[in-house]
């Protein structure tokens, strides 16, 4: 059994059995220096890091409780609860690395007025700020269409306010040119100030983080944690969110509350305002004008939080107050009462809210003369709308093909600006049937929801009118069908090269431990093959491809439906489909088959002719060659991996039987969890350089940024124009029917998966056979 208070380590950070000394000493200074400074953010060089950085806490999901009865108050007009003290501070992590998201920390955008350079007139123009770079447009629909197609771009050096201007700003460039610009409010204007300041030090890495900074670490080791740190993010979102409701005079209270937010933050407004419209607000722009449209004409007085009470999803929680409101324009008061609906990512930020209110209608009345007007409404339609900087597949340049299906595309992909490396699974919304998009959504639930060493994660995901898009790590190694598919060089007599023990030994301990953690998350992985498993740089494996899972199985029940490879069916899924009725012991099965084709170059059952294979399947023995050198654990492991009675199969019972087998007597278990053991075979990755020379011919960027291609062809692509028109209908009506289908379907990673995966959380589960505390994030619904 794991020791339960053994010292943590750094997740899934991947080192060497000879760097793990080297990494401890590094660990124990990091603690000692943040003792004497809470400063000591990981990414306090720049603002663009390396890929993911790891971290040492983790995240556990947990059942729903009732309620909790904490209230607390929020004067009106004074600082209290703007930031709260620091005991009460709750972050993610001891590092803070939220490095996903970062990337867009100090991003902002919005409506401006230009003066030109030459001409020096003011125009209009939508700016974007994506890191020191400062972009502006036409119009924003311009900037979502394509980025590219920017009215002026530089980068920034500085900015300051401009005296000689009511709201203005001075934007200093790397040319040694001063640009002016001007906003509609003192906020606003302040707040590009702060950003783009914030900008240039990010990026000369003078300072830490403005997100960053202001949070405190706290390590999430249980669920019992994860309600607390939920519970304390709701609190400290509300203190803030109180504060700027009650007053609003600078740009401090929006800073404040920044830190708790996701960039692309999703804030449904249902007030009844004559003055504001009641729709989704995006981002923290959005935040922005939500509530300086609101202080305009009101002023929400004693806003008091009564009860925060968590619901069936482990990471949305309500929030319950009340309080009166100030109507300015008829100098009336009204009471109200608030419930609310605040959805907190993984890596503890507020990604979506949902505001509803009790009063009395007249207290949003405003007089005829100031109701909201289509020319005072642009820059709130402005935010009305996704934020130019979410993610999109603008944001990346394809290199290549690397595989594809029936419905999709899998392409290596390179972020633009940070050159990190995915592999993006691109799906075509018109040649999915419900049931593929039934598997999609299944697949991108277990991908965000369920963490491991071993299985691969899910960096984000988002869509366009006719294409969804999953991004997942590359994994340079290559798949292990690759590697099993080896041949020697006699020509004459070609014969199939069995991997070494060592490898099989090594590869079959991690497959073990992922699908362990399945389990313990009641998941049957049901397609355990090698085209699914991945080899990182360093030789270690990844469980990919989850469209064929299914959540919510147990030991021998739970799945009805014939999935998976012919070679690697179990016995049960050949039953009559009146009767069939299985469970997470077909990956056991699937197991065995695996470690006999990795050891002996071939499976035991074979037959071109599928009717045949599954007749060997169900009635003939495993059989070893004549001249069989294997050693007799294998041979045992693999008999009772491929027992056809699922009841009597190696670890249907417990999965201890394979974690202690004398196959695996030499293995041990925390080392391979935290990647301490050093593979015994290194691949040898392919270049990105000759990745991208390998498809050079084919403009990829031009292809997936197409906003309706009829399906993967080609020929569709390149003479478009001879598409009908009643194809063309058809697509359009089905694209508004996928959009419904995939209407949540978004999402971005906001943390690492060491910080989500609780290392004696998943060997107990896998040792005791208990269901695992993630579980509970698969109730969430897409």
């Amino acid at each position: 059994m794991p020791e339960r208070h053994r010292k943590q380590s750094q997740g899934i950070t991947l080192f060497s059995d000879a760097d793990a000394v080297a990494m401890g000493e590094r660990e124990r200074e990091r603690q000692l220096s943040q003792k004497h400074s809470l400063n000591s953010c990981s990414n306090a060089s720049g603002l663009y890091n390396s890929a993911f950085v790891s971290r040492t806490s983790s995240t556990m999901f947990t059942k729903d409780r009732d309620s909790m009865g904490d209230s607390y108050s929020i004067d009106t007009g004074t600082d209290t609860g703007l930031i709260p003290s620091m005991g009460q501070r709750i972050s993610v992590s001891p590092e803070v690395s939220h490095t996903f998201e970062e990337l867009f920390e100090t991003d902002w955008e919005g409506y401006i007025w230009k003066q030109g350079h030459v001409v020096r007139s003011w125009r209009y123009r939508y700016a974007v700020l994506s890191g020191t770079c400062f972009s502006y447009y036409s119009s924003k629909e311009i900037a979502m269409a394509d980025t590219e197609r920017y009215r002026g771009r530089v980068t920034v050096t500085g900015a300051e306010r401009d005296g000689s201007r009511t709201n203005g700003v001075l934007i200093r460039t790397t040319v040694n040119k001063v640009f002016s610009i001007q906003t509609s409010s003192t906020i606003e204007s302040d707040l590009w100030i702060r950003m783009i300041s914030q900008a240039v030090a990010n990026s000369t890495g003078l300072k830490t983080s403005l997100t960053t900074g202001s949070l405190l670490a706290q390590t999430v080791r249980s669920s019992g944690d994860l309600k607390t740190r939920n519970m304390n993010v709701t609190k400290q979102f509300y203190a803030c969110w109180s504060t700027l409701y009650a007053d609003v005079t600078s740009s401090n209270g929006f800073l404040a509350l920044f830190p708790l937010c996701s960039t692309d933050i999703a804030l449904t407004l249902r007030y009844p305002c004559e003055f504001l419209s009641s729709c989704v607000f995006y981002g923290r722009e959005g935040i922005v004008d939500v509530v300086l449209g609101l202080y305009k004409h009101v002023q929400f007085r004693n806003f008091t939080v009564s009860r925060c009470l968590t619901t069936k999803q482990p990471n949305t929680l309500q929030v319950i107050a009340s309080g009166r409101i100030w109507n300015k324009n008829l100098r009336r008061e009204f009471v109200f009462n608030t419930r609310d609906e605040i959805e907190i990512s993984p890596g503890g930020r507020v990604v979506s809210m949902f505001m509803q209110i009790e009063v009395d209608f007249n207290a949003f009345k405003v007089a005829d003369s100031i109701k909201k007007s289509p020319k005072l409404d642009r820059q709130q339609q402005a935010s009305a709308s996704k934020r130019v900087l979410s993610l999109s597949i603008q944001h990346f340049h394809v290199n290549r093909v690397l595989g594809k299906g029936t419905f999709g595309t899998v392409v290596l992909a390179a972020r633009k600006n940070t050159g990190q490396i995915f592999a993006v699974k691109v799906l075509e919304k018109d040649s999915m049937s419900s049931y593929d998009k039934l598997r999609t959504k299944t697949e991108m639930r277990i991908l965000r929801d369920v963490h491991h060493p071993f299985i691969a994660p899910l960096r984000f995901a988002f869509q366009s009118n006719s294409r969804v898009f999953l991004g997942m790590e590359y994994y340079p190694g290559g798949s292990l069908y690759t590697h099993m598919n080896r041949f020697s060089n006699n020509k004459e007599h070609r014969i199939k090269i069995p991997l070494e023990l060592s490898r099989v030994r090594f590869y079959a301990a991690q497959i073990v431990l992922a699908l362990c953690h399945l389990h313990a998350c009641d998941i049957v992985y049901r397609d355990l093959k090698p085209d699914n498993i991945m080899l990182d740089e360093f030789g270690n494996v990844a469980l990919v491809d989850f469209g064929l899972s299914k959540t919510s199985v147990s030991l021998l029940t739970g799945a009805r439906t014939m999935a998976g490879s012919p070679a690697y069916t179990a016995p049960e899924l050949l039953k009559p489909k009146r009767t069939r009725d299985y469970g997470k012991a077909v990956d056991w099965w699937c197991l065995g088959i695996l470690i006999y084709e990795m050891l002996l170059a071939k499976r035991p059952f074979h037959h071109l002719n599928v009717s045949v294979l599954y007749k060997l399947i169900e009635k003939d023995p495993v059989k070893f060659p004549a001249k069989c050198t294997m050693p007799s654990d294998a041979c045992d492991l693999i008999m009772g991996l491929l027992e056809k009675d699922p009841t009597k199969r190696l670890g249907a019972r417990q999965t201890s039987e394979i974690l202690t087998h004398p196959f695996f007597r030499d293995i041990k278990w925390d080392w391979i969890l935290k990647k301490k053991v050093q593979p015994p075979w290194v691949p040898t990755p392919i270049s990105l350089e000759h990745e991208r020379s390998r498809s050079a011919s084919m403009n990829f960027d031009k292809y997936l940024a197409s906003r309706a291609d009829p399906s993967g062809n080609i020929f569709n692509m390149l003479l478009s124009w001879k598409t009908s028109r009643t194809t063309r209908a058809r697509r359009n009506t089905t694209n508004a029917t996928s959009d419904n289908d995939f209407g949540k379907f978004s999402y971005v990673s906001d943390t690492t998966n060491s910080f989500l995966v609780d290392e004696d959380d998943i060997l107990d589960s896998a040792f005791t056979g208990r269901r695992s505390v993630q579980v509970q994030a698969l109730s969430n619904e897409m």
